[in-house]
């Protein structure tokens, strides 16, 4: 099902091409040149530094002067050996043009550095240019043991390093199997390390096989390449925008812009990490390929134990091919016999085929783990699509595919394929993570397809909404194909993966006024799925709200889009039960309280009026007056009545921090409460009155009556001694104390709804004797 282009290996021998001949030192002041230039270190010529102005090759010859054939003649070759070391500057532009010969094929700069000490180095101002019928390669870096005396000598690898301000552009007009164009190419081994480094673009076109920066050949030794701009490649038959190859090597390749590829068969980045190897490619753009026959955006294969390989895109991935008989694939991960190999994408990775098209493919072989990460959402178009695949084959061992996708994943058959095979089945697990939605185009395809021996236990998956089948159902099997057409069917297996689907619960918080949090039904936290919070099919979920002062809620819903009100339960709590499917996003409408205006201003302390601060403070001390005739009950207004006012306090052993905070405001806000009831009324306490709050409050009747909760809406239950002498019952919000509407009941209770932290005063009245 999957497809992988192998390495090709024929480039290995243009490493010694190109040494054949004898190396003379050249002398030369900053100059131009115009024939080939040739500098050398070894034991035979010391340590040598050369500076040219531009270097221009217009023809180069087939033969050297010995009448050596010359199949790959570089415009500027380095090299160093013995401990030496030997450079070229050349401060303007390299352009090196080899299309008179049939055969023939160029290099702009060659640079080789053999045993350790050894050290080359070649830096370029402006661009360089190569064109040719055959081979040819932009810069070549090598740090190998691979000399002219005895090509694959035990020597070590030195050190080389490349540096090109401006631009590579090779172009290979041959057709045959040794026409490749190569913008850049590095090797390293045995302790050898190379580095190059460009600052704008590379790009590569060949009538045949086409790579934008190859690193390969790389056992035991460093490679590093920087492209600062973008890589573009096209090829007649194949094209690689990235290719690089380790065993027993780091290797790094990072491209501050794009890379495309466009042939028959198109790469933009394949990557292969052997045992004891670390490879990592970054790319901070976009990666695209485009193939007649194949395509693939990114291929990353950790073959072996102790692999490690990293690719990253900051950007969007996409492939596309209009043959029906072939698949691609937007990101493939494969980890084989203990590997490791990671993909991260930043946007969307989208795949356009006339046949198979698999978004992502995770798959581990044996043993090892797999792991994509998606920034955006994961599209695969095509006749037979797969928008993630997770495979774990002939598992022995520990094996482990994960795959993260922020947003929506669709495919045409299937949404999610997963499938396990091996002697040690319950070693292997597929972490699927969808943040949006996960559903098959294809009226006859399932959001989620298993093979025959995936279980439950295999597939942990968390995803926020399933688009179910014509069926009513999330997950199928896989049986078989027939006519073209696949046969899947539902049964015990099928139902109970369903059954453990994580379900991501979203929230909307409102924009002021109000926070809203998502609990179980009992109150506790939800369960987490990673960094989600998550429940399963027919889970009741709460949605608690808490108000702010000054707000009220005027609804709640779930649902994105088309929403539907939430019900409450007997305790007053929104709620909802997941459905099958999943989909739940809760949401609340709040908006200002709209305050009576009863004629009284509220003036804090610290108001900049003289007069009216004096005014407060005489308030503040009226207050502090009345509070010491609590424990009177003789006190009467101009008409000889007693005036009772129920009043309490914080309960700071049940309060929480929210509560006290809410407190603590309440009271720099309190002002002399007998002000709004009357001018000779007296704050009396009566034991006959109770009051009583939903859970969550925490008030003790005996000071001054703050209603705080920590949960909104809360009732207060105010029990009076004889219903008869009941006034009325005031609040005092936002620095205004309001008359508020009440209902006696028929056990001689009065209610009232709590929407916010207030101060509250339950007003009764008794004639005098």
């Amino acid at each position: 099902m999957m497809h992988r282009k192998g390495l090709k290996r024929s480039l290995a021998m243009l490493l010694v091409f190109v040494f054949v001949f004898s190396l003379a030192a050249v002398q030369a002041s900053a100059a131009d040149a115009t024939e080939p230039v040739r500098v050398n270190a070894n034991g035979n010529v010391g340590d040598n530094s050369q500076t040219y102005d531009n270097v221009t090759i217009a023809e180069m010859e087939e033969t050297s002067p010995e009448g050596q054939p010359l199949p790959h003649s570089p415009a500027v070759i380095v090299y160093a050996e013995d401990g030496k070391s030997a450079e070229v500057t050349v401060n303007e532009d390299i352009s090196a043009n080899a299309n008179t010969g049939e055969t023939t094929g160029t290099e702009g700069v060659a640079v080789h550095a053999v045993e350790a000490g050894s050290s080359a180095s070649a830096e370029v101002g402006g661009d360089i240019t190569v064109q040719a019928v055959n081979d040819s390669f932009g810069v070549r870096a090598v740090a190998a043991p691979v000399t002219h005396e005895q090509p694959g000598a035990g020597a070590e690898g030195g050190t080389v390093q490349v540096t090109v301000d401006g631009n590579i552009n090779t172009t290979v007009t041959g057709t045959g199997d040794s026409a490749h164009a190569i913008g850049i190419m590095t090797s390293s081994a045995n302790g050898g390390n190379t580095t190059v480094s460009v600052g704008g673009d590379v790009s590569a076109t060949s009538g045949s096989d086409a790579i934008g920066v190859l690193s390969e050949i790389n056992v035991g030794g460093t490679a590093s390449t920087s492209v600062g701009g973008d890589v573009s490649v096209e090829g007649g038959k194949d094209a690689d925008g990235i290719k690089v190859y380790g065993s027993g090597v780091n290797t790094a390749v990072s491209v501050k812009g794009d890379v495309s590829a466009k042939a028959n068969q198109a790469e933009g980045i394949n990557a292969y990490s052997g045992a004891n190897s670390n490879v990592a490619v970054s790319v901070a753009g976009s990666v695209d390929s485009q193939g007649d026959e194949y395509a693939s955006g990114v291929f990353a294969y950790a073959a072996a134990n102790n692999a490690d390989i990293t690719v990253s895109v900051g950007k969007n991935v996409t492939s596309s091919s209009t043959d029906r008989n072939t698949g691609i694939i937007g990101v493939q991960v494969e980890a084989d016999n203990g590997g490791n190999g990671v993909v991260s994408v930043g946007g969307d990775v989208k795949v356009e085929a006339a046949g198979n098209g698999n978004g992502i493919a995770a798959m581990v072989v044996n043993s090892g783990e797999a792991t994509i990460d998606i920034g955006g959402s994961v599209t695969a178009e095509g006749a037979n699509g797969l928008g993630v695949t997770a495979a774990l084959t002939n598992v022995s061992d520990s094996a482990k595919v994960a795959v993260s996708v922020d947003k929506d994943v669709q495919g045409m058959d299937a949404g999610l394929y997963v499938e396990v095979t091996g002697d040690q089945i319950s070693a292997a697990l597929a972490d699927i993570t969808v943040g949006g939605t996960l559903s098959a185009k294809d009226e006859e395809g399932a959001a989620i397809m298993v093979s025959e021996q995936v279980t439950e236990d295999n597939l942990k998956l968390t995803v926020w909404q399933i688009d179910l089948n014509a069926t009513g159902d999330a997950v199928v099997e896989k049986t078989g194909v027939q006519d073209g057409k696949l046969i899947t069917e539902t049964n015990e297996t099928t139902k109970a993966i369903e059954q453990n689907i994580n379900y991501i619960i979203k929230i909307e918080q409102p924009n002021a006024g109000a926070t809203l949090k998502a609990v179980k039904k009992d109150g506790s936290a939800l369960e987490k799925s990673g960094d989600y919070e998550v429940a399963k099919e027919g889970e009741t979920v709460l949605m608690k709200v808490n108000v702010q002062d000054g707000y009220e809620v005027t609804g709640a819903f779930n649902g994105l889009g088309e929403k539907v009100e939430l019900l409450k339960d007997e305790a007053g709590n929104y709620f909802v039960v997941v459905p099958k499917g999943g989909a739940v996003y809760l949401s609340a409408t709040v908006k200002e309280i709209q305050k009576e205006d009863t004629g009284y201003v509220y003036i804090p302390p610290a108001a900049q009026n003289a007069a009216k601060a004096a005014e407060i403070a005489t308030a503040v001390k009226a207050e502090a007056e009345a509070v010491k005739t609590v424990e009177k009950a003789d006190a009467t207004n101009e008409k000889g009545e007693i005036v009772v006012v129920a009043i309490g306090t914080l309960d700071e052993k049940t309060a929480t921090e929210t509560m006290k905070k809410d407190y603590k405001n309440l009271e720099e806000r309190l002002v002399d409460a007998t002000k709004a009831l009357g001018t000779n009324a007296q704050a009396v306490v009566p034991a006959a009155i109770k009051a009583e709050v939903a859970e969550g409050a925490a008030i003790v009747v005996s000071q001054p009556f703050r209603s705080i909760a920590s949960e909104y809406p809360a009732t207060v239950t105010i029990q009076l001694d004889n219903a008869d002498s009941f006034v009325g019952l005031m609040a005092f919000i936002n620095g205004k104390w309001v008359k508020l509407d009440t209902v006696i009941n028929d056990d001689g209770t009065v209610t009232y709804v709590l929407t916010e932290p207030s101060v509250l005063s339950f007003v009764s009245q008794q004639k005098t004797a």
